[in-house]
């Protein structure tokens, strides 16, 4: 049966390393990636920073990168598509070398989190011990099996004590207890940091309950009417 692993990769030994050295409280998520015109798979980044002239020099001089080329901004936001120095080097060709497909990545602080779907569980072993043998460290936060039943424990333990912390503090109460600056100092971790996590961490219940979850005890919202 299909396995999905979520893991984590420290950043300074991985992809775009050098990049996430340079730039402080530099943010980055993988969009998807496109075949370029040598059939290597491009990558399409949204980066979040405080300068981008920062993000662009640093991208210029990161050794895992050959070309960066702008996309789109939106925000204080910009999508960059990239083209790896070495392809086969990067650590989501690693994953993909073992028929993984990527289902998300983010930069969580100084480490890659990373959701990958393996066609089967053997396939999943193949690449953590090819990678061990590398030398290469990954932290697996969970592994489970893709099925209409997949559980809510999938979060990743930092998503699942974020929202724990959350729902103690009174975030999602109605008029709000507490702000995102109150946890963000709480669980020391930046304002920005927690809301790319919180994000995420929501995107995941959604999708979950909306692939078949029964939403349980929903608190029921009030009718609105037109005046």
């Amino acid at each position: 049966m299909a396995a999905i692993i979520q893991l984590r990769v420290p950043a300074t030994n991985a992809t775009l390393g050098a990049t996430v050295a340079s730039v402080p409280e530099i943010s980055m998520e993988v969009e998807q990636f496109a075949n370029g015109a040598n059939e290597a798979k491009r990558p399409l980044v949204w980066i979040r920073a405080e300068a981008f002239g920062d993000v662009d020099d640093a991208l210029a001089g990161d050794p895992t990168v050959a070309e960066h080329s702008i996309v789109s901004e939106v925000g204080e936001r910009r999508l960059y598509e990239l083209a790896w120095a070495d392809p086969e080097g990067s650590i989501f060709a690693t994953l993909e070398e073992f028929g993984g497909h990527l289902r998300s990545a983010a930069l969580n602080g100084d480490e890659w989190a990373i959701e990958v779907l393996f066609p089967t569980r053997e396939r999943l072993s193949r690449m953590y011990d090819s990678r061990a043998d590398d030398g290469i460290e990954m932290t697996v936060d969970s592994i489970y099996e893709l099925s209409d039943s997949t559980p809510v424990q999938s979060l990743t333990d930092n998503q699942r004590r974020t929202l724990e912390t959350a729902l103690s503090g009174g975030y999602y109460d109605i008029p709000r207890e507490t702000s995102l600056t109150d946890l963000s100092d709480e669980l020391e971790v930046s304002h920005q940091a927690l809301s790319e996590r919180l994000r995420r961490a929501h995107k995941h219940l959604v999708s979950t309950a909306l692939r078949g979850h029964s939403m349980g005890d929903a608190e029921s919202e009030p009718e609105v009417t037109r005046p």
